[in-house]
């Protein structure tokens, strides 16, 4: 640990008011412009004003824990902060999908196919894929990348349309909690 670092833990653990504004200071001067980067490259479509909320979040965050002495050090300042800000991130990816899963699915296959942003949603989609049933897996498919319709899954299981429908639905919910999209 540096002897910055050391400084910011004592000064914002002294009680001391002033103490604490100045080791607030020093913790924004040495993280807040590494932290920024971070966050927008986590939120590529975030406002500057999430950015913004999201720092002040970690950095208030941190104060809390050094004064609480939650704060163990047994992670460097950076690897705190860093750790917080991308938990917020994904707390706001979630809350900021409340779209349904058919617009999402959508977007994925509509999407340049090269783009970074597209290329991790669709990672993360296909990991979350692995987590439901095979049958869950196969229904899924079916529906969105092989564009078949409910009539023409049910053929190929031997189902009406209206059961392939109903698991299909339950399928997507299941999807949606898993990948954590708010109905």
């Amino acid at each position: 640990m540096s002897i910055s670092e050391e400084e910011i833990i004592r000064l914002l653990g002294s009680g001391n008011e002033r103490d604490i504004h100045k080791g607030y200071k020093l913790l924004a001067k040495h993280y807040a412009q590494g932290l920024s980067y971070y966050i927008m490259k986590q939120l590529p479509d975030g406002s500057i004003k999430e950015v913004e909320d999201i720092r002040l979040e970690s950095l208030t965050a941190f104060v809390m824990n050094v004064q609480k002495g939650k704060f163990r050090q047994e992670a460097s300042i950076k690897t705190f902060l860093f750790r917080v800000a991308k938990n917020l991130c994904i707390q706001e990816f979630k809350n900021a999908k409340k779209i349904d899963l058919d617009t999402l699915m959508m977007q994925l296959l509509s999407e340049n196919k090269d783009s970074q942003n597209s290329l991790d949603a669709k990672k993360i989609l296909e990991q979350t894929m692995l987590k439901l049933t095979v049958k869950c897996q196969q229904l899924i498919t079916a529906f969105y990348w092989r564009g078949w319709t409910h009539e023409e899954i049910g053929e190929e299981l031997g189902k009406n349309s209206k059961a392939v429908k109903q698991q299909l639905y339950r399928c997507k919910e299941k999807l949606r909690e898993l990948m954590g999209i708010k109905k």
